[in-house]
């Protein structure tokens, strides 16, 4: 069976296409405020994702179609022959041209040329989540599966409007009602039933296409499904927590065990993704913009989804931008002010001279805003980005995305370096042409000075990424090391977690490493890491809780290629060390010791969870002419008496 993959896709930032777009509102006159949101036509590179995870789930479709309107991905290989584009012009009537209604080319897919009878269709925000198979969407006979949910369509909107209009349409034809609503995600079809679907309901058909925006009275393509079900030509599917095409025996182990595997899942904040699909394990997710979004968290879309689908398919070419600056050095500052001066000094007095800093200011309350605009307004080098509570992995990727260096590197508002780095870092990443450079750093702590050897870099040597992934938990992770090609990190999409401040570097560095051909090491002790009380990690209440979230993730990226086995014995050990700190970190409140405790019982396999709470615990030794007998030990708020190590008596605080 061949299953071809079609895909919408539409830059609502292409000045040609905007501009077509308000004058086609103006003459439409009267268009429904939901039909024109901004939110329904903007793009934040969902399509490089998704063709991301159809290489790595679904290797089996045979072509995909992009359907768009006179626009093309300037990433996307269009000579890859396994894509192909289709123009609006190709399949839609010239009278309904242009338009800016997905419904209206919808109707018009059965138009394209060479499309199969077995085909998916997708949004550029719909992913595949975990390995699928075909059958995951087609019965044995070649019926597709209609995955519907349950949900309030009482709302009044275009969308539940048009949902309810398809549910009544084959209500009134065939006689029969599905109270369900589509799952909103990627969906199987088969050509000749959306044909004799469409042929059943001619004059909305016809009224559809010619809509060029978005209208209540609309045909959906939920009415294919509906369609389906009626005529026997379609097997509806629940989307519940879990499948329920499952065995019997995998639901109850997965019911037992408080986990779930869902059809499809669809997340409305872009925080919450990395958390959800751990959560739920669903084979397909949507990541859905939309209207209630704020400014900050649409930039969060792209960084979020650069950690759930890191490695760039066959389908994406590299583009090599002319960059201003030799080097661009983001500074993310919270509350800084009492060392930011020494920072951006340091910086400033660097012996290259042509590089910028890219200041991202994350709500700071004290007179780090001061600062920072003094210096910008007397250092044309200095850029000033702000932002509110996106933590310091957002702030980096707010940097990130402004830069306009050839090479990234990052400076915490709390540090210095010395005035060669930059320059020496610069002469040796270009003489190497590597895609990453990392030099050493010295701590400076209260007690005295501490030298941070990154990689073994106790001499100047280049190695692959690949050599530096077994050893890699064995290092301090932290990226203020590191000079990055920027190209590089653009191609690949690296991005730090945002909305974090505690172990928010981990799945940049991953993947960085992972796909690096060539690591450049030299031995300086360039960075100054300066330790102090008033950090964001230091003072933030529960912070050493994301722990919870970056565990998971890291376990994820660690499946999915075979290649990071080698990773796994290290990463546990690291699970271990690292819990620890969050737990001795958190003496002073119990509360949080016991939320940490419990969440890590869930996210980590029994053995190293023992290893830790063994790491963890402290206790006293009863001992008889040298010979200890007993023991009493003290954990996660628990007394426990042990005799010869058999526990005789447990007592457990308030």
């Amino acid at each position: 069976m061949k299953i071809d993959l079609v895909y919408l896709w539409c830059d609502g930032s292409d000045p040609k296409w905007l501009k077509k777009k308000e004058y086609w509102q103006q003459k439409y006159g009267l268009v429904n405020a939901e039909a024109a949101y901004s939110c329904r036509f903007v793009q934040h590179d969902e399509l490089k994702f998704s063709l991301r995870s159809v290489e790595m789930y679904m290797p089996w479709i045979n072509h995909i179609f992009i359907v768009s309107d006179e626009q093309v991905p300037e990433w996307l290989d269009t000579d890859n022959p396994k894509i192909s584009i289709v123009d609006h012009r190709d399949i839609i009537p010239e009278d309904a041209l242009p338009t800016f209604n997905s419904n209206a080319i919808e109707a018009c897919l059965c138009n394209i040329p060479g499309l199969s009878e077995h085909f998916l269709y997708a949004n550029d925000d719909m992913m595949v989540a975990r390995p699928l198979t075909p059958d995951y969407f087609f019965a044995p006979d070649g019926r597709p599966y209609v995955f519907l949910r349950n949900s309030n369509l009482s709302a009044p909107c275009v969308y539940t409007d048009q949902v309810l209009l398809a549910q009544n349409l084959i209500k009134e034809k065939y006689g029969t009602y599905y109270p369900f609503s589509p799952h909103h995600n990627i969906d199987a079809y088969r050509l000749s039933d959306v044909r004799r679907c469409l042929q059943a309901f001619p004059e909305l058909t016809t009224k559809t296409v010619r809509q060029r925006f978005r209208e209540r009275e609309t045909l959906q393509r939920s009415l294919w499904g509906y369609y389906a079900l009626a005529t026997g030509n379609g097997i509806l599917v629940h989307n519940r927590n879990i499948d329920p095409r499952l065995s019997l025996i995998r639901k109850i182990n997965l019911t037992m065990s408080n986990r779930r595997q869902k059809i499809s899942e669809t997340v409305m904040r872009p925080a919450m993704l990395s958390s959800t699909l751990c959560r739920t394990n669903p084979g397909l997710f949507c990541i859905n913009d939309n209207e209630y979004l704020f400014s900050e968290e649409r930039y969060q879309i792209k960084w979020e989804l650069a950690h759930i689908l890191p490695f760039p398919s066959v389908f994406e070419k590299q583009i090599r931008k002319k960059w201003k600056y030799k080097v661009s050095v983001i500074v993310p500052v919270y509350n800084a002010g009492r060392y930011l001066k020494r920072c951006l000094d340091s910086l400033l007095a660097q012996s290259l001279a042509d590089m910028e800093i890219v200041c991202v200011n994350d709500g700071s309350d004290d007179n780090s805003s001061e600062i920072l605009n003094n210096y910008a307004a007397t250092d044309a080098r200095v850029k000033v980005l702000s932002f509110e509570k996106i933590g310091p992995g957002g702030c980096r990727n707010a940097g990130i995305d402004a830069a306009e260096g050839k090479y990234i590197a990052f400076v915490d508002a709390d540090d210095y370096v010395e005035r060669e780095t930059f320059l020496t870092a610069y002469e040796k990443i270009e003489e190497s042409a590597a895609e990453i450079l990392s030099f050493n750093a010295l701590e400076i702590q209260t007690d005295g000075i501490k030298k941070n050897i990154f990689f073994s870099a106790d001499r100047e040597k280049e190695v692959s990424g690949g050599e530096l992934l077994p050893s890699f938990f064995k290092n301090r992770l932290c990226c203020w090391h590191l000079l990055i090609n920027h190209d590089f990190l653009l191609h690949n999409h690296f991005y730090f977690s945002a909305n974090r401040y505690y172990g928010e570097e981990m799945m940049f560095m991953l993947p960085l490493f992972a796909a690096a051909q060539k690591v450049k090491l030299i031995p300086n002790s360039f960075y100054r890491y300066c330790r102090n009380q008033t950090s964001l990690i230091a003072t933030a209440a529960g912070g050493r809780l994301q722990l919870l979230k970056t565990i998971p993730e890291i376990m994820r990226f660690l499946r999915q290629k075979e290649s990071f086995a080698c990773m796994e014995k290290e990463f546990r050990r690291w699970c271990v060390k690292f819990s620890c700190f969050a737990y001795n970190d958190m003496s002073d409140n119990r509360k949080n010791q016991q939320i940490l405790c419990k969440g890590l019982k869930k996210v980590l396999d029994k053995k190293t969870y023992r290893k830790f709470r063994k790491s963890a615990a402290t206790g006293w030794k009863m001992a008889l002419f040298g010979i200890s007998f007993a023991r009493v030990v003290y954990f996660n708020n628990t007394y426990t008496l042990k005799l010869f190590g058999i526990p005789l008596f447990v007592y457990k605080k308030g």
